[in-house]
């Protein structure tokens, strides 16, 4: 009698293996929009990170840029200074230094990771080196910016704003951007192009000054090298209303209605000879009158500024509408005899304070 063939075991096992499987699930979608990296607002965002604040987070990193020094500018100094100059978030340089040469945590970068930092104009001599390729890539992803138009089609996608068609033309390639996208949400979590920025700084450059900042003897600032993001301003002060003539508001953009804390910077700044008359001013105020105008109204705290030596201040937390209504003004008024105290301007910031 002829019996039928028992199943091979193989087959066998991929039976029961079928049975067993699982039904299909669906991945875990990507929160990556290849058209749509980061918003226009945050490419030209330069508040986003002042001086100071780019030392601090190479300070956090791992990698040499931390302490490297070229020509007496540091890094951070030369990212500020190129990022200010073309207007283009310096974040975005962070990011392009990591992503082409991860120079962000590298302690012995070679002598060609500094040559081609950033990835800008590959050998072309007239970009290389670290000062010149910050520079290329600032001035590049501006021209980018300025020519791109919403609706191109570029490497495929179609992007839709400005800021994510520069920086694909820029990295050439849509897994480029994936890269820079995944670099920028590593570092910045809470940012994207529907995020709410969680601080914000307002720079002594960035201030409302009156009269106009202009030569110490026409204006009665004086502009120094130091502070929070490299600049700060003093003026003599004021006994009251009647002898003031100096004021100063740092004005943020408020992005979401809530609390926020609001914080000053005082620097522990060099000795500055007042060079109009035979005043020898040294110290700075025991009296600074910060204002604060939020939404509720308006609250004054007084600051004794001069045993205060690269400090931050909290100066309270305050309700603001979204908008540029609220802010912080400081005077020259500080009660103290006329020309005998200086007043320090350097750098405000708002915290989002709420859930």
């Amino acid at each position: 009698m002829n019996l039928p063939s028992p199943p091979r075991l193989g087959a066998l096992v991929l039976v029961i293996a079928s049975l067993l499987m699982p039904a299909t699930v669906a991945a875990v979608s990507d929160p990556y929009d290849p058209a749509n990296v980061i918003s226009d607002a945050e490419f030209g965002d330069t508040a986003s990170m002042p001086c100071g604040a780019i030392q601090d987070f190479l300070n956090q990193r791992t990698g040499i840029l931390k302490s490297y020094v070229l020509d007496g500018k540091t890094a951070a100094q030369m990212i500020c200074e190129q990022t200010r100059r073309f207007s283009v978030n310096p974040r975005i340089i962070l990011v392009l230094l990591q992503k082409e040469q991860g120079m962000l945590g590298d302690t012995s970068p070679y002598q060609s990771q500094f040559d081609w930092a950033v990835g800008c104009a590959p050998g072309f001599t007239e970009a290389q080196g670290l000062p010149n390729q910050i520079e290329c890539a600032a001035r590049t992803l501006r021209n980018r910016f300025d020519q791109a138009t919403v609706g191109e089609n570029v490497a495929g996608i179609v992007p839709v704003n400005r800021a994510t068609i520069a920086l694909l033309r820029y990295n050439s390639t849509p897994q480029g951007n994936r890269d820079f996208w995944r670099i920028w949400t590593r570092y910045w979590p809470a940012t994207g192009t529907n995020a709410t920025p969680t601080q914000m700084f307002v720079d002594p450059a960035d201030l409302e000054a009156t009269p106009a900042i202009k030569d110490p003897c026409h204006s009665g600032w004086l502009t120094g090298s130091y502070g929070y993001s490299g600049v700060n301003l003093v003026t003599p002060n004021a006994t009251g209303t009647v002898d003031s003539t100096n004021s100063a508001i740092w004005r943020p953009s408020i992005p979401r209605e809530g609390p926020y804390q609001v914080s000053v910077f005082i620097p522990a700044r060099k000795s500055m000879p007042w060079p109009c008359g035979d005043n020898a001013i040294v110290w700075d105020t025991s009296h600074a009158r910060y204002t604060v105008k939020h939404r509720d109204g308006v609250t004054t705290y007084e600051v004794n500024q001069a045993p205060l030596h690269d400090e931050w201040v909290n100066i309270g937390t305050y309700y603001f509408t979204q908008s540029r209504d609220g802010y912080v003004l400081l005077t020259d008024q500080t009660g103290e005899d006329p020309m005998t105290r200086y007043v320090s301007f350097d750098e405000a910031r708002w915290v989002w304070a709420g859930q």
